[in-house]
């Protein structure tokens, strides 16, 4: 009965200029876990005898025999432990990178309070300017201070460009605080939000 659809086959393939590689090729004999399967089935192609097999990998699924999951189940959990040291190592750096920017930020806003209430020295009193000192209009962000221009991508890693940018995203509850206290209480709680 198997040689019959095994010519069949073979006699497509010949047509039709193909061939099949014998040394990658196997068959799995699916049968009822509960039975003993003891006949041996030999197939071949042609002159070149298949190899017969357990297990079998078809679109991704490896599939026993007996037609059960346990191979399968066994190969993706160790895929998935073996990522298990990567997944941890990526959560630590991108904890540090998270707590590296916020600390950035939280010094860079603190920096802009100190500005707006007027704590630091004389010679950095006069770096940043209000859009209300450039133009008399009544706008929303009159409030706002104006972001300086960046040629470069350095600059825009520097406390002119990043002291406006973020002063001016957070919101007011923040930015007008009565006291220094109050604003790095108000701040920590707006950056861990």
């Amino acid at each position: 009965m198997f040689d019959s659809y095994i010519q069949n086959i073979n006699v497509w393939q010949k047509c039709n200029k193909l061939s099949v590689n014998a040394k990658k090729t196997n068959y799995v004999i699916f049968k009822p876990r509960q039975k003993k399967f003891t006949s041996s089935i030999c197939l071949s192609f042609g002159d070149k005898p298949l190899q017969q097999s357990n297990i079998t990998e078809f679109l991704g699924v490896n599939i026993d025999d007996n037609l059960t999951w346990k191979h399968h189940i066994s190969y993706v959990y160790h895929i998935r432990v073996s990522l298990f040291p990567i997944l941890y190592n990526q959560i630590h750096f991108v904890l540090y990178l998270n707590l590296s920017l916020y600390l950035n930020t939280f010094e860079i806003a603190k920096f802009m309070c100190y500005y707006e209430n007027n704590l630091l020295p004389p010679l950095l009193l006069n770096l940043f300017v209000t859009n209300s000192q450039i133009h008399n209009y009544g706008t929303r962000t009159d409030s706002y201070y104006r972001g300086h221009l960046c040629r470069t991508n350095l600059k825009q890693f520097t406390i002119i460009y990043l002291g406006p940018k973020i002063w001016d995203s957070l919101p007011v509850s923040v930015t007008r605080s009565s006291n220094l206290l109050s604003f790095k209480t108000k701040m920590q709680e707006f950056l861990l939000k």
